[in-house]
């Protein structure tokens, strides 16, 4: 597994992303953790149960951590690409926005900060994942 944190821009809030070989050890974490009470998930608030189809997730911590830690943004390793990357930054910027900075997402004057923000997040997830591969 490929661990690695990703800092919101000028804040000690960060997100804890986990790269699992295997998208049914991904599963399995995800399922462990709900089940816990560790972390809370639109996937789960929104359907009831979990789609096992998902390639990538975005659990949230409430309240935050004293550490700063807003949640795991979970990823399957051979689903990596820039899709699924910028799918899972924009649900980690949409949250911390809305629940940590108050915005509120649908007002279109608060378009740029969150572009902003999921471009940082998605800028850093790569720097991030290159160093990974570069240490193999």
């Amino acid at each position: 597994m490929i661990e690695f944190a990703l800092t919101i821009p000028g804040t000690r809030n960060w997100y804890r992303v986990l790269i699992f070989p295997r998208v049914n050890q991904m599963h399995e974490f995800y399922d462990a953790q709900w089940k816990s009470g560790e972390v809370c998930s639109c996937k789960h608030q929104h359907r009831g149960k979990i789609d096992r189809g998902f390639l990538g997730q975005v659990n949230y911590i409430r309240p935050k951590m004293p550490d700063g830690s807003l949640g795991q943004i979970l990823l399957c390793k051979k689903a990596i690409g820039a899709g699924i990357v910028s799918h899972e930054m924009t649900h980690a910027a949409v949250f911390y926005l809305r629940n940590h900075q108050g915005m509120n997402i649908s007002n279109p004057r608060n378009d740029e900060r969150l572009a902003y923000l999921q471009g940082d997040l998605t800028r850093e997830f790569w720097r991030e994942w290159w160093k990974t591969q570069e240490a193999r």
